[in-house]
């Protein structure tokens, strides 16, 4: 499964020249990852309601092209990795044309529960995982 989020690049997001900032593409992925977990009927909300949180502990993007302010991307999200306790997601950020790739990168998370220790990811969200991954 791979999941499609549409922005339009924001004044703020670009430095002096109108270019997107670095930094910019990390909040990307994260807006592009809730709604993969959204299109896999899975809500983060509902994960950390029953006790677990992923929270981000490796970050890579690599940089071909860049984005200006005023124009749409689009992010594809789809799950890489899935480990006993953790998981990869792994973005493409694209003109909204579909013409130019303009980043590739991936955040890896780690399961951890209340107590902020780090946990083998439970079954409901595995399973869930494990079926997006695969279609």
């Amino acid at each position: 499964m791979i999941s499609r989020t549409k922005l339009k690049v924001r004044y703020a997001e670009t430095d002096q020249m109108g270019v997107v900032h670095h930094a910019t593409y990390l909040v990307w992925f994260e807006a592009a990852r809730i709604d993969f977990l959204d299109v896999a009927e899975l809500s983060y909300r509902e994960v950390e309601r029953r006790g677990i949180f992923l929270p981000v502990v490796e970050a890579k993007a690599t940089f071909r092209r860049p984005a200006h302010f005023g124009e749409s991307v689009v992010i594809h999200t789809r799950i890489g990795e899935i480990g006993s306790r953790g998981v990869r997601f792994e973005y493409e950020v694209e003109r909204e044309d579909g013409e130019m790739l303009l980043a590739r990168g991936y955040t890896e998370h780690v399961a951890i529960d209340l107590d902020r220790r780090s946990v083998p990811i439970p079954g409901f969200l595995k399973d869930r995982l494990e079926w997006a991954k695969h279609h």
